[in-house]
């Protein structure tokens, strides 16, 4: 014969495991979509980077002996028409651009900071301040 008082018990124990299972579910589930948030975030970040230097590049050609700085958030690297921007060491987005540069094919590698772009002879010169 079950004592009333184990029975509860045991009925009790089972609702706090339910209510513990519950939560870890929920808090696996809160710290997957944090990740996802901060990932789109950071493309998001690196995004806009990419289309002002490209869009700027592209004004800066067009408009002749212009001379404009403004604040890239994350790192590039520019080479043959192609924008790479770097979020925490990973490429996170692409973007193109039609402007001849300055220096060619080479490659220019921007730290974030402050970034000057002058059109020179119908080129432009894209450089860290």
């Amino acid at each position: 014969m079950h004592n009333s008082k184990t029975q509860i018990s045991l009925e009790f124990l089972f609702a706090i495991g339910v209510v513990l299972f519950i939560f870890i579910f929920l808090t696996i589930f809160t710290i997957e979509k944090r990740a996802e948030v901060s990932f789109a975030a950071n493309y998001l970040e690196a995004k806009t980077d990419c289309s002002k230097l490209a869009s700027l590049i592209n004004a800066v050609y067009l408009t002749t002996n212009s001379n404009i700085t403004f604040k890239l958030n994350n790192n590039a690297t520019i080479s043959s028409g192609l924008i790479e921007v770097e979020k925490n060491s990973q490429t996170v987005s692409f973007c193109t651009f039609t402007a001849p540069l300055s220096n060619g094919s080479n490659t220019i590698k921007l730290t974030l900071g402050s970034v000057n772009l002058r059109n020179v002879n119908n080129t432009v010169v894209v450089k860290n301040v």
